[in-house]
């Protein structure tokens, strides 16, 4: 797990690099976030039922 999470450091510190502290903790935490469940296939589903109620709005 430390292996992991030196390796996830370096990716950030990568990203972020000339970004302050606040910045990478936003994209610490949005990394971490994306090993957690489903919650990127229900952010998905909510950008496909965005993209549909658009659809139906310009259509009228």
């Amino acid at each position: 797990m430390t292996s992991k999470k030196s390796k996830l450091n370096q990716i950030i510190d990568t990203l972020c690099e000339g970004k302050d502290e606040d910045y990478k903790a936003f994209i610490k935490k949005m990394m971490l976030s994306m090993n957690e469940g489903d919650k990127w296939e229900k952010l998905s589903a909510l950008n496909m039922l965005t993209e549909k109620l658009k659809n139906e709005k310009s259509q009228k």
